[in-house]
């Protein structure tokens, strides 16, 4: 199989593009840099399109191009700085509708075919937080200030029109050696501005525990290269990788213990304040 993946030289990229070539198919990685480029051909890929996920005709090519794509990438960069989480998902958005245009340009997805691995895959990497129940059937909270969720529903949306769709669903915390994980060093940067490392304080037991689930992204990159067999997941199917659950105070003492700092609660109502784009996630 040809697949195209965005994202390629993250973190879950370089865990899912040697898993997908060492099952035997081909990989078309998105690289903005030379660097990057450079790590993907170190990894044994061949193929590099050049661009980034603005690139909206690089990706409606080189999907028109792939029997599936893999969509991994989000400019976290953008989206953690003032104002721009919502830009951000709107970038995103733009860049699905390119990615699954591209890939219907080629696609056989007569209900006459019998063959199902002719109709072409869109694999959306999303995240588990802002989900309104406990498992995959669950929904997200429509929330105009955290946009993502229309994300998955663009993505659903095309599988009345052919494509395959899953959405694989990240926890907040995915873990692997030598990755700095974006909600993490947020805190670490808010700990250094105030010094001291803050948790959420939860009222003296009135209020829900703060907890983040967690997984290591050979896991994540495991369930990735998974979800393009039909066979083991259906169209239109949600995903959740989940390894462990770890209570976000718990993450603060250890954070505390390594900076050398104290810890302190912060009122769940200042959360936004002092976190910043960190605390929506650590409300939910």
């Amino acid at each position: 199989m040809r697949v195209f993946v965005t994202g390629a030289s993250g973190l879950c990229g370089n865990s899912l593009v040697p898993q997908l070539l060492a099952e035997g198919h081909t990989v078309i990685a998105l690289a903005r840099s030379d660097k990057s480029a450079e790590a993907l051909r170190a990894k044994g890929v061949t193929e590099i399109a050049r661009g980034s996920t603005t690139d909206l005709d690089v990706l409606r090519q080189e999907a028109s191009r792939s029997d599936a794509t893999i969509h991994l990438a989000f400019d976290h960069d953008l989206a953690f700085k003032a104002g721009g989480y919502i830009t951000a998902c709107d970038q995103d958005r733009a860049a699905i509708s390119a990615i699954c245009d591209g890939l219907l340009l080629h696609n056989n997805s007569s209900g006459e075919h019998d063959d199902k691995s002719a109709i072409k895959t869109f694999v959306y990497a999303s995240g588990l937080l802002g989900g309104t129940g406990p498992d995959e059937t669950c929904g997200k909270i429509e929330n105009p200030h955290m946009p993502r969720y229309l994300s998955e529903e663009l993505t659903h949306s095309y599988n009345a029109k052919g494509l395959r769709t899953i959405v694989v669903r990240l926890p907040p915390i995915v873990h692997g050696p030598g990755y700095e994980h974006p909600f993490i060093t947020a805190q670490i940067a808010t700990a250094k501005q105030h010094g001291y490392v803050g948790y959420l304080d939860d009222d003296g037991g009135q209020s829900q525990v703060s907890v983040w689930q967690a997984a290591h992204v050979e896991d994540a990159g495991a369930l990735f290269r998974l979800s393009l067999a039909p066979t083991l997941a259906s169209s239109g199917s949600n995903l959740h990788v989940i390894g462990e659950e770890l209570q976000t105070k718990q993450i603060s003492g250890c954070l505390a213990n390594q900076m050398g700092l104290p810890t302190r609660s912060v009122r769940r109502e200042d959360a936004m304040s002092h976190f910043g784009f960190v605390g929506v996630v650590l409300v939910k």
